[in-house]
């Protein structure tokens, strides 16, 4: 764990594009879910400590903005490569509002955990809600589109964490 937190430490600072990278963020958090909830607490307290910079990531690559996720569909008409761009452009966005759904998670847990206040407040949360799991488990395009058109009936803009607490009648 130790290696790999100082080899992460060190990716961010060679390559800053790193930053706004998805597999490199995931990580991050996974180390610092591993290091808070390991129960040394040197680890706890570096893991609290690191939380800052990956709020502070999320925060800058505009990822609690709701104008930063696109509306990203399929239509009966979409096939071959056109299909798959929007597929694979759809789990590209899905993965990073799951992460940053993580993160908040994260915060409130560790913030529940230490009895210290959330970096991220709920006013933040701009962004929408992750889509619904039959999406998300479709093992390639085809699938996400069949899919995608059974769901598109009962589908509108999805909330944001903040739309729903302010309006309980979101689905």
């Amino acid at each position: 764990h130790e290696a790999s937190r100082m080899g992460q430490s060190k990716s961010f600072e060679e390559d800053n594009t790193a930053i706004r990278d998805l597999q490199h963020l995931q990580t991050f958090l996974l180390q610092l879910k591993v290091g808070m909830w390991s129960g040394i607490s040197r680890k706890m307290e570096i893991a609290e400590s690191f939380l800052q910079p990956l709020m502070t990531m999320l925060r800058r690559g505009g990822r609690f903005r709701r104008s930063t996720w696109k509306e990203i569909s399929t239509s009966p008409d979409d096939q071959g490569s056109v299909l798959e761009s929007k597929w694979l452009s759809w789990v590209s966005q899905e993965s990073f509002l799951r992460l940053v759904h993580r993160a908040f998670e994260f915060d409130r847990q560790s913030s529940m955990a230490l009895l210290k206040p959330p970096l991220i407040s709920y006013a933040e949360m701009q962004l929408p809600l992750p889509s619904a799991n039959t999406l998300w488990q479709a093992k390639n395009a085809a699938t996400w589109k069949m899919a995608y058109l059974e769901m598109a009936s009962v589908t509108t803009k999805r909330p944001s964490a903040t739309e729903c607490l302010l309006n309980l009648e979101h689905q």
